[in-house]
């Protein structure tokens, strides 16, 4: 779990960086960044790591939905799973709070059904809040309040300002499910 918290610290970092210094075009952080920034860490820890993996092979020998990272060690250690999600509380795009709650439990529920049952199964969600600061903490609490998974850990707000958008910090929340899918 060290290596997760470490690649979703580098991909906060990354974000922050582009927001400060890489004069962004796009009107939201692109989510594929925050996973591409947790591929690159676990690469350069000599794990092995598919993008979008296929959970279950369906008729016809295609596989049906797609997981956003697969990660299989060298040495023989259960492979983990990993959702990412960003969840925007912030304008122009404030989806309601109970439909960021609900995609965070779709995944989770993803991995539970159709993740390998020896696999380490992970769902991490970034945050981009910005004002009101209410509407932020009370996703927050919600998204701590989740019970089908353990949060694992939850990297405080940092202060990222985003052209064109209300975005004014970003943080990161992780939750584990253990073997076969049970609460770790």
């Amino acid at each position: 779990m060290r290596t997760l918290k470490r690649a979703v610290e580098t991909a906060l970092d990354e974000i922050c960086e582009i927001a400060e210094n890489g004069d962004p075009q796009e009107r939201l952080p692109k989510e594929f960044q925050l996973t591409a920034a947790i591929y690159r860490r676990y690469r350069e820890a000599s794990y092995r790591v598919q993008l979008e993996a296929g959970y279950i092979e369906t008729e016809g020998g295609k596989y049906g939905p797609e997981c956003d990272l697969r990660i299989r060690s060298h040495r023989g250690a259960p492979e983990r799973w990993i959702e990412v999600k960003g969840l925007w509380s912030a304008y122009p795009l404030t989806a309601r709070i109970s439909s960021h709650v609900s995609s965070i439990l779709r995944d989770i529920e993803k991995l539970r059904t159709m993740a390998p049952r020896d696999a380490r199964k992970f769902a991490v969600a970034f945050l981009f809040t910005g004002e009101p600061a209410r509407r932020c903490s009370t996703l927050r609490e919600r998204l701590r309040a989740i019970q089908t998974a353990r949060l694992c850990f939850e990297i405080p707000e940092r202060p990222m300002k985003w052209p064109e958008s209300e975005i004014a910090s970003i943080s990161a929340m992780a939750w584990q499910l253990g073997p076969e899918g049970s609460v770790e």
